[in-house]
């Protein structure tokens, strides 16, 4: 596990860069990195900074389902039973007085609001809208890897999830991204960057969720490959010389 302890003064800071994607967007693919590297502190620490930066409970459950068929059940699964604990924590006042609010003046919505949990049935796969001109490729990468993972992911990916309604294409795009990036693999972090730049993320917006992806872990070879999978896409990134 890479993931390191991040504060919410360096989140806000990270995420509210000018230029950067919308602050959701951006947090959800941060969550789904951090469930997918397996911390379940670091976990639900971030869970619970985004409950109390205006995430649902439900948008989160859904990234975090969208995390098993990439990074594994597992995973998922401890990263549901931390948004629990974190819907739970997000409701504790943090000021002495705030008990004296009223209910709707909460910035968290209880965890009775919750969204019921119904399983969507299977659509029609979305991997050629999602991927564009790297899915023929893509499909074929998994095909020679295993025929039946190949099925198992047009079905379950990129037909039953796809199909649950809840985040946007675009968000979709990003949780997937997210969860690949410390799993040390250029292929799938290339095919989500392009899907996500295809989706309507702009170049210097995805570098700079890059950086911030890569601040919540440990430098490791890992996030090496990750970052060389933003630039098989991006191109190589040219940093203005400092003074």
């Amino acid at each position: 596990m890479l993931a390191k302890d991040v504060s919410a003064p360096t989140y806000d800071f990270l995420l509210g860069q000018p230029g950067a994607l919308d602050r959701k967007d951006a947090l959800l693919a941060c969550v789904a990195a951090t469930a997918a590297d397996g911390s379940a502190r670091a976990t639900r620490e971030i869970l619970i900074y985004a409950l109390q930066r205006g995430l649902t409970a439900g948008m989160l459950r859904e990234a975090l389902l969208e995390i098993a068929p990439l990074a594994g059940a597992v995973r998922a699964e401890q990263a549901l039973a931390a948004l629990a604990e974190a819907t739970v924590e997000a409701e504790k006042p943090t000021d002495p007085f705030s008990s004296l609010l009223e209910p709707r003046e909460r910035k968290v919505a209880p965890a009775s609001a919750t969204g019921i949990d119904d399983d969507a049935p299977a659509g029609p796969s979305a991997l050629d809208a999602v991927h564009g001109e790297r899915a023929a490729r893509l499909r074929a990468r998994l095909a020679d890897r295993s025929k039946a993972l190949a099925r198992w992911l047009d079905e379950d990916l990129y037909g039953r999830v796809f199909a649950r309604p809840g985040l946007t294409p675009l968000q979709r795009a990003l949780v997937a991204l997210g969860a690949v990036f410390p799993l040390e693999s250029r292929d799938s972090t290339a095919d989500w960057v392009h899907a996500a730049r295809s989706g309507g993320a702009s170049a210097a917006a995805l570098w700079m969720l890059a950086d911030t992806l890569a601040r919540l872990f440990r430098e490791s070879p890992e996030i090496k490959v990750a970052l060389s999978g933003f630039e098989s896409i991006l191109g190589r990134r040219v940093r203005p010389l400092e003074d």
